[in-house]
């Protein structure tokens, strides 16, 4: 899981879309392509919060095939990954850890 962790934070900061990430999931199977690892690499590689990866998701079927337009996926992906590549993170919630 690290290493998909990894190649998706990599794949925000170089500027590539939101599809990328996905192609690399489907093609390389770091973890197995499922909607529930789209939703954990959105969350734990990129800080996602659950709204977001969600709606990611939804724009996918079970095996992570598109059922909308690329330039939507794009689109909607393009706030989360501008997020992270300004942020280091696609949210700004705090962790549980974090509250005092």
């Amino acid at each position: 899981m690290e290493e998909a962790l990894e190649t998706i934070r990599r794949i925000a900061v170089d500027g590539e879309k939101f599809t990328s990430i996905v192609a690399y999931l489907r093609e390389e199977k770091p973890v197995p392509a499922t909607p529930f690892n789209l939703i954990r690499v959105l969350w734990e590689g990129l800080g996602a919060d659950l709204h977001q990866a969600r709606g990611m998701m939804e724009m996918h079927d079970a095996s992570l095939s598109p059922i909308v337009s690329s330039d939507e996926i794009d689109q909607a992906g393009e706030k989360l990954l501008s997020a992270y590549r300004e942020n280091g993170t696609a949210s700004r919630r705090r962790s549980w850890r974090d509250r005092s």
